[in-house]
């Protein structure tokens, strides 16, 4: 039997043989290895969007076994569109509890190995979940979130603005990552369990409930991934307004006390 050449990757500037694999790229990693995945995505009033989130969602490379919309108090079509692509539907046909609490319903629900958590107006590429799974798997992590792409669907100013900076920081970010992020983020269900879930009594409204999250599964020993080739559109339509209102009330000031108090609330 002939010998396989060596990958072109393994090998360093001059030709040398080595072992400096950059992206902390694992060789020994086995990327065949198929893991049980459930994507979660909560869905309030998102007729816009919730379509082509959930087709981009079924062209995924990774077999996805079981797809969750969380229909959280929805006023519009959003219902409609989610059992016209099949996909299991829990409703919530009370007031909106929030994308965490839908979150945290659904992977009760859930019977997979993993989570994929994904926003109703984020298209995933095709590649993703399998990006995410192979760095987590090569770094032992608990879970890995990925970036949002230099193409937000929106062409308003605002919407450039919010979204190419958000790609700009998890680009040049560290891979090992201290939070966890929802709008494409993968975590292992059975340490999301154990966790407790995202804190649905301290944030009743969409904030940092993804952040703080990450802070206390890091803090519990954990490891978690930032893979910024996992890539995604945002399709949200940003204003100069909420782009203002979602930075410093919803994020940054919780943040703040989260870093400074530990409270985040």
């Amino acid at each position: 039997e002939e010998d396989q050449p060596v990958p072109a990757m393994f090998f360093d500037d001059d030709g040398e043989l080595t072992t400096n694999v950059k992206n902390d790229f694992n060789p020994k990693s086995d990327v065949k290895i198929q893991h049980t995945v459930t994507v979660v995505v909560p869905a309030y009033n998102a007729a816009a969007t919730l379509g082509d989130c959930l087709k981009a969602i079924r062209k995924s490379s990774h077999p996805i076994n079981e797809l969750i919309v969380y229909i959280d108090g929805a006023t519009d079509c959003t219902e409609l569109i989610a059992r016209s692509a099949g996909v299991t539907v829990i409703v919530n046909s009370e007031k909106p509890k929030g994308p965490g609490g839908g979150r945290n319903e659904a992977a009760v629900a859930a019977s997979s190995e993993f989570l994929l958590f994904v926003d109703a107006d984020v298209i995933i590429e095709p590649d993703s979940l399998e990006l995410l799974l192979v760095d987590l798997n090569s770094n032992g992590a608990a879970a890995a979130f990925g970036s949002y792409d230099t193409s937000p669907r929106s062409t308003r100013v605002a919407s450039f603005y919010a979204n190419l900076r958000h790609h700009h920081f998890h680009q040049h970010s560290a891979r090992d990552a201290s939070t966890f992020w929802t709008g494409m983020g993968l975590i292992r269900r059975d340490i999301f369990l154990e966790s407790g879930g995202f804190d649905i009594e301290k944030y009743r409204h969409p904030s940092i409930e993804d952040v703080e999250l990450g802070m206390r599964i890091v803090s519990d020993g954990y490891r978690i991934r930032l893979v910024p080739e996992a890539l995604s559109k945002h399709c949200k339509d940003w204003t100069v307004q909420n782009v203002w209102h979602t930075d410093i009330v919803r994020r940054a000031y919780p943040w703040s006390r989260l870093l400074l108090d530990g409270t985040g609330g």
